[in-house]
């Protein structure tokens, strides 16, 4: 299980600030990264940076397994 959708400051750099919208009106729903992978508090972190650098993210999302709670808003490497 995880996140719906997600938003990082890589989605306001690739999709505010380079398409040159208006960062007073955007909503932040328009800029959310949707169905993003996730890592669960058991995933070991050797998985974890697999998953980033086969993504090519540097945000990985950490969530309790069975539950909707967010433990951090991403694994930063």
């Amino acid at each position: 299980m995880c996140f719906v959708q997600y938003y990082s400051s890589n989605d306001i750099l690739t999709r505010v600030i380079a398409q040159d919208l208006p960062a007073e009106s955007t909503l932040v729903e328009k800029i959310l990264t949707p169905n993003p992978e996730c890592a669960t508090t058991d995933t070991p972190i050797v998985d974890a940076l697999h998953t980033m650098h086969d993504g090519k993210f540097l945000h990985l999302p950490v969530v309790d397994r069975g539950k909707d709670n967010i433990i951090c808003s991403g694994l930063y490497i």
